[in-house]
C-alpha cells in the first residue's frame, strides 16, 4: 500500500515552501497554545486553514495542496494527521527497539555506559534493519516525514541558525 497521500503531500508541499523553510523554528509546534506574538484569531485561522486541508484530503484523497496555503496551517495539517493515527510511523512495538538509550541504563555510570554502547555505524545499522521491518505504508509516511525534517535542518544550517540545527537533528 502507498504512503498516505496526505504524509507524502504536505511533506513534499513544505519541502518546496521557501517561506516555510526560511522560518525558524520551522517544525516547533504548529499552532502554539500560548505564544505572546500571535494573536488569538491568527491562530484560529491556522487551526481553520489546517481543519480545512485535512477536510479536502478527506473528501479527495488525491486533493493537490495550493499556493495560498499558509505554511504554518500546512505543518498543523501535517502534525494533526499524524497524531490521529492509531500508530504512529514507527510501531509502538519497534520504537524501544529504535530508541538510542536503553531506559534501564539512563541510571548506569558514564563509564559503563560507554563501555557497553554500540558504534554509531552498528546502531545506524540496527535501526536500518527494525525500519525495513515496518509494513510499506508506514515505512514511505516516516522516510517522508524524516525527508521533511532533513530539509529543515539543511535550511537552518545554509542560514547560519546552528542553534536550531542542532536541535532539530537531535
Amino acid at each position: 500500500a502507498p504512503a498516505p497521500y496526505a504524509v507524502l503531500s504536505l511533506c513534499q508541499w513544505l519541502c518546496a515552501s521557501r517561506a516555510f523553510l526560511e522560518t525558524p523554528g520551522a517544525l516547533e509546534d504548529p499552532v502554539p497554545r500560548e505564544r505572546e506574538d500571535a494573536s488569538s484569531s491568527e491562530e484560529d485561522a491556522v487551526s481553520h486553514a489546517a481543519d480545512a486541508l485535512l477536510e479536502s484530503f478527506r473528501a479527495n484523497p488525491a486533493h493537490l495542496i495550493g499556493p495560498d496555503v499558509p505554511p504554518r496551517a500546512a505543518r498543523a495539517a501535517l502534525w494533526r494527521y499524524l497524531e490521529s493515527l492509531p500508530e504512529p510511523p514507527v510501531a509502538f512495538s519497534l520504537y524501544a527497539a529504535l530508541a538510542r538509550e536503553d531506559p534501564a541504563d539512563v541510571h548506569a555510570p558514564a563509564a559503563q555506559k560507554s563501555a557497553e554502547r554500540e558504534s554509531e555505524a552498528e546502531k545506524s545499522d540496527a535501526a536500518e534493519a527494525l525500519v525495513g521491518l515496518l509494513p510499506p505504508a508506514r515505512r514511505a509516511a516516516l522516510e517522508c516525514v524524516l525527508g521533511l525534517a532533513a530539509r529543515v535542518v539543511a535550511a537552518a544550517a545554509s542560514r547560519g541558525d546552528a542553534a536550531e540545527a542542532a536541535a532539530a537533528a537531535a
